[in-house]
């Protein structure tokens, strides 16, 4: 019983009071909260799966775009293919600027993450426009070879020829990984 007319149950009326106050708020929660329904959570359900899947569309999307780019500059092969290759495409490039190709060094190969660079050094002559335009034929994208070093030195003659020492990169595509073989077939040793 709530009495506080007396003063030795005025804590005890306190507490039952409050006590009635908590339930009778969690009363009126239960009767004006909306109860969950599975139609809700269905539908959220069924918007993550949507949302993963547009995200899983964009980044298949973004993989094919990047594996083209690195098809497109890369090179198949190994290093005694790609040697030869790149050789072809610098001549190529060169008879178009008229640049004479003096020297080609191949250097040592490195691993640079999944893939395998081949550095060559490449020994020019030419004017000094013939020669920059040269540079910016290999650094543009489907020659698959890359410029990392350019030393021009002053012109010896009167013609202003110029001559040119070049770093030049090829990066050969990684490997795919081959899985294990498995064997399915199981044996069984009967003795």
């Amino acid at each position: 019983m709530i009495d506080f007319r007396r003063r030795e149950f005025v804590p005890a009326s306190l507490i039952a009071l409050s006590a009635v106050l908590v339930m009778a708020a969690t009363l009126l929660f239960m009767l004006f909260y909306p109860r969950p329904t599975t139609r809700g959570l269905a539908e959220e359900s069924r918007a993550k799966k949507l949302r993963a899947r547009l995200k899983t569309k964009e980044d298949q999307e973004r993989l094919g775009v990047a594996t083209t780019a690195v098809n497109a500059n890369t090179w198949p092969g190994n290093p005694e293919t790609v040697g030869p290759a790149a050789l072809a495409r610098l001549n190529g490039l060169a008879a178009r600027r008229q640049v004479k190709v003096t020297q080609f060094r191949p250097q040592r190969t490195t691993e640079a993450g999944e893939f395998t660079t081949l550095p060559f050094l490449v020994t020019l002559e030419g004017s000094f426009p013939q020669i920059v335009q040269f540079a910016r034929d290999i650094d543009t994208p489907g020659t698959r070879l890359t410029v990392n070093l350019l030393q021009i030195s002053a012109a010896t003659d009167e013609n202003g020829q110029v001559s040119a020492t070049m770093g030049v990169v090829a990066y050969l595509k990684p490997k795919d990984e081959v899985p294990a073989p498995t064997n399915s077939r199981r044996t069984t040793n009967r003795a």
